[in-house]
């Protein structure tokens, strides 16, 4: 799906692309690439960590421990991160990557616009009721806001099953021909 402001132009020369690790981001990130190699543009990956939890005891053993838990936690994320990103092919493309703390929606929103992306790649899973079919709740929150050009990449199993499913109608449709 690609969603565009009106009266805004189209362009692919700075892509930004959140990921949270999935198989539907990774989808997003493949894609997000092979438009920054091919339209020469830019790529900033961003990954957004849970916010770090508050906790309203005056017990200091359990403020330490709480804050050496949230270090640990950041600390594995980022090392998911380094290593999701090792499993793409980056040549001939610039690209940085992007960490930030919050509400995904709202820092995707924000790091489009600190970046002056023109264009979102989001991978969707897609959920129930209509919008979400289309577009993960992330990706709609996005795009309630939209700051630039949104484009959601299904999750490939989700688009073999499609495609596997419109095969199985033609050969139907065929098979009745011939009868």
């Amino acid at each position: 799906v690609l969603a565009v402001q009106p009266d805004k132009p189209l362009g692919f020369s700075n892509i930004l692309c959140p990921v949270d690790f999935s198989d539907a981001s990774a989808r997003g990130l493949t894609n997000a690439i092979r438009l920054a190699r091919a339209f020469g543009g830019k790529l900033h990956v961003l990954t957004v960590l849970s916010p770090p939890s508050r906790y309203h005891r005056l017990d200091q053993y359990w403020a330490q421990w709480a804050a050496s838990a949230e270090a640990m936690a950041t600390k594995e994320c980022l090392r998911e991160f380094d290593e999701f990103l090792t499993r793409f092919d980056f040549r001939d493309v610039a690209w940085e990557k992007h960490i930030t703390t919050g509400d995904p929606a709202r820092q995707i929103v924000q790091s489009a616009k600190s970046t002056n992306a023109d264009l979102i790649v989001m991978g969707s899973v897609g959920r129930t009721g209509l919008p979400y079919v289309l577009m993960g709740s992330t990706a709609v929150k996005v795009a309630r806001q939209l700051p630039c050009a949104l484009l959601t990449v299904k999750r490939e199993q989700v688009l073999v099953a499609d495609v596997e499913q419109k095969i199985a109608d033609i050969n139907a449709a065929f098979e009745e021909g011939r009868e």
